[in-house]
């Protein structure tokens, strides 16, 4: 009789989350290194504490699950889907192997997990991966200040990463450092010129130019 119940149920379509493995609800603190986890349904499971050393999560439902001090450590969330729908109630210890073995991984799934945003922005560049979205810096003068935050907002709101000393510049950074780190970190370089910042770009360029020669 089980056996007949058991070849009439149905099977998980393609794409659909394969179901069984260790139950949803009683995840947390668990030891679940090595566990094959490949495309399980663990969506609003309790994940906190929980140790997912060299686990398999590739394809894995994630959304909705609470991370907490969460072990990440060479786990493969390759293809993971709902990383961007996690609870994230502090943060979770994620190594480099798992960012190697993972490829890009969402930027909000790194914040969660307690990555600095610094870190976050040089990680294509130190793993090698290509930049998913085009990031830009955005030099302006402050007489366009308006427009540069409208542009800024709108950006943003398309997905596209940016940066600019308004919002981005802490407190007793220096200044000129920050803008240059800045230029090398993002792809693009965006310019904002009108009839009033021009005349003030340019004085500053000299001014520049006669620091330099000295």
């Amino acid at each position: 009789m089980a056996e007949e119940q058991s070849r009439n149920r149905p099977r998980p379509q393609r794409g659909e989350p394969r179901r069984g493995g260790p139950q949803r609800g009683y995840l947390r603190r668990a030891d679940l290194r090595r566990a094959n986890l490949s495309g399980a349904d663990l969506r609003r499971a309790s994940l906190s504490g929980a140790d997912l050393r060299r686990a398999n999560l590739s394809g894995a439902y994630l959304s909705g699950a609470t991370l907490y001090e969460t072990v990440l450590g060479a786990t493969n969330l390759s293809e993971a889907k709902g990383l961007t729908e996690c609870v994230y109630r502090g943060p979770c210890t994620i190594d480099h192997r798992t960012l190697e073995i993972s490829g890009p991984l969402p930027e909000v799934f790194l914040r969660g997990c307690g990555l600095p945003d610094n870190l976050i922005d040089y990680l294509p560049s130190l793993l090698a991966q290509p930049i998913q979205f085009n990031s830009c810096f955005i030099s302006y003068s402050s007489k366009d200040q308006d427009f540069a935050e409208r542009l800024h907002a709108d950006l943003q709101a398309k997905g596209v990463r940016c940066w600019f000393a308004p919002e981005d510049m802490k407190i007793g950074d220096k200044i000129r450092d920050r803008i240059d780190q800045a230029i090398h970190v993002h792809d693009k370089l965006l310019l904002i010129l009108s009839d009033l910042s021009t005349p003030s770009i340019a004085i500053g360029l000299r001014r520049r130019s006669r620091q330099r020669s000295k």
